[in-house]
């Protein structure tokens, strides 16, 4: 008996809300931690997942990680530390220097991440990371506005927000 087995080519696609496709349909939770887990990028952007020695393509409408908690910590009314949990899982401490606005009012920092080059996992590198809206009201309640600007007073440094740029950065002494 002859069986045929049929392979999708849609691609697998991140949204700007951090919702993992499979084309036009929703990725499993389970699925989509998995991934998340096992992003990497590029050095010109290009985003896949890599498990093992096999990776894919993502295809990523803003950033592929996304702010998921925020654990505030104040000495009295001086914000001390903010550290992130991200959509992978992870965590880390928020650089404020980092900070990033774009022209539509999302707040982003960058944050480490793997980086792939020539088909193998090498050193990492600083890429976007979102905050959704009710995140960046959270932070943005011990922000102040400069000259038009958004700036997070910080561990006692203040912080003005930069314009958004997605591309990776390299880690500076690394």
């Amino acid at each position: 008996m002859t069986v045929f087995v049929e392979y999708s080519t849609d691609p697998i696609r991140l949204t700007e809300q951090g919702a993992w496709m499979h084309g036009d349909d929703r990725i499993i939770p389970r699925v989509a931690e998995l991934f998340a887990r096992h992003l990497a990028v590029t050095p010109e952007g290009r985003y896949l997942i890599v498990i093992n020695r096999q990776s894919a393509p993502v295809e990523v409408a803003d950033t592929a990680w996304f702010v998921r908690s925020l654990d505030v910590r104040k000495d009295g009314d001086v914000l001390r530390e903010v550290d992130l949990t991200l959509s992978d899982g992870s965590t880390c401490r928020l650089d404020g220097s980092t900070l990033m606005q774009s022209d539509a009012h999302v707040l982003y920092c960058r944050v480490a991440c793997r980086r792939y080059v020539d088909g193998a996992l090498r050193g990492e590198l600083l890429v976007p990371c979102r905050f959704p809206p009710g995140l960046y009201h959270q932070l943005a309640l011990h922000a102040e506005l400069e000259e038009g600007a958004g700036v997070l007073p910080l561990g006692g440094m203040r912080f003005r927000f930069g314009p958004y740029d997605r591309s990776p950065k390299p880690i500076e002494n690394a």
